[in-house]
């Protein structure tokens, strides 16, 4: 792996959670409608779904139970590929986290057995997995998307 992480559930969840009193605390301030309340009001949706998924597992996993995923490897992208449907892009997440994980949870003795596990996930914790992965694939300090910086910044400056 190029980069791994390391998370219990409890700290996971507590992210999500200190994440969603943020984007709170930002909505207040802001009139409903605008474009800036709308997306921040849809990342709260979606971290609100992540945490739901992971709180749906905390049960069977305890607090304590550690996640470590890693920034996939060309190689480990190969293997996605000889395992993933290429026009599926529900199960090439699947196969993505599967191969990301280290240890889990719900790993299995080899990537097909993790990916079945993965597959039988709650779908928001799916999400929260496939998010950390993503982060994992910038390099330290760099927040990835060089193209949407840019963006933002030309914007910015003609704006």
């Amino acid at each position: 792996m190029l980069a791994t992480d390391t998370w219990t559930v409890a700290e996971a969840v507590d992210s999500l959670e200190s994440e969603l009193d943020e984007i709170a605390d930002q909505l207040v301030k802001l009139e409903p409608g605008t474009k800036r309340y709308e997306a921040l009001a849809s990342t709260g949706t979606t971290l609100d779904y992540q945490a739901d998924g992971l709180e749906w597992h905390r049960d069977d996993w305890g607090d304590d139970a550690e996640i470590v995923l890693g920034c996939p490897t060309a190689g480990q992208h190969a293997l996605i590929d000889r395992h993933a449907d290429t026009d599926n892009r529900a199960e090439r997440v699947l196969w993505l986290i599967a191969a990301a994980t280290e240890e889990a949870p719900y790993s299995g003795d080899d990537i097909q057995e993790t990916f079945s596990n993965v597959a039988n996930l709650h779908d928001g914790a799916v999400r929260w997995l496939e998010a950390r992965v993503n982060d994992l694939s910038a390099p330290e300090g760099k927040e990835g998307n060089r193209l949407r910086r840019r963006l933002q910044a030309k914007k910015q400056t003609e704006g």
